[in-house]
Formats: structure tokens, sequence, C-alpha cells
């Protein structure tokens, strides 16, 4: 039972063909985990609980030559194929709906989104006060 992945598991191994990783408790994917085998063909991680996968994890695949991607019954993503297209569309699900968000990316976020309600704040009330100004609906 795999529960965590450093990401240079498989640095060695450059002619790695098939990966299968099944029914562990693992959670995320480092994007790293496949920089050094570019000759994949054969993917499956399923029956895992995967939540997050780097957004790189595909950058370094000769994605054209994968014959087999699956991530059946994980947790941020349930698709498998093995026709080219769906491969393909399994590899943008994977960007999109498992990409990792760093903490302190969030925290930024958070702080720069408070950040704009108090200047959209300001700016209502310097609106309201010129209507009133320009009106004479001023108290």
């Amino acid at each position: 039972n795999i529960k965590e992945l450093s990401g240079n598991e498989l640095n060695e191994y450059t002619n790695l063909e098939y990966f299968g990783l099944n029914s562990s408790p693992l959670e995320k994917i480092p994007g790293n985990l496949f920089e050094h085998n570019p000759k994949l063909k054969y993917i499956s991680i399923n029956d895992n609980r995967v939540k997050s996968i780097g957004s790189n994890l595909f950058d370094n695949i000769q994605v054209d030559g994968l014959k087999y991607l699956s991530f059946y019954q994980n947790e941020c993503i349930d698709s498998y194929s093995s026709q080219k297209d769906t491969i393909k569309e399994i590899i943008q699900q994977v960007r999109v709906i498992c990409e990792e968000v760093p903490e302190e990316t969030i925290e930024e976020t958070l702080k720069n989104l408070k950040n704009d309600i108090e200047a959209l704040k300001l700016m209502n009330k310097q609106l309201i006060t010129k209507i009133d100004n320009a009106f004479g609906t001023s108290e």
C-alpha cells in the first residue's frame, strides 16, 4: 500500500513502458513522477484515493504513444481509455480537475479578494457621494 510518492521513484527507469499503481491509499501524484519516462505506453492508476495530480505529469511523455490511460475510481477523476482522442481528453481533465493548488496560492488569492472588496466598497462610497452632490440628494 503506497500512501505517498516523492516523484523520484521512476527516475532510473527511462525505458519504462508500463506503469500501474492500483488499490492504494495514495492521494497525491506529483507532477514530476514521469519526468524521466517518455516511453510510457500504458498507465493504470486505479482504485486509489487520488485527490490531486501535478499539472505537469504528462509533460515529458509522448502522448501520441500512449495506448492506455486509466484513472478509474479515484476521487478527482474516474476515467479510462485506450482511444487516442479520449486519452487526450482524460489528460485535459486531469490538468483541469485534479491540478493541485498550493496552499500559499489559495491564501494569496483570498488576501487579494479581501483587498479588492475593500477597494470596491470605498469606490462605491465615493460614487454615492458624487451622485448625492451632483443631484443635491445628500442629507
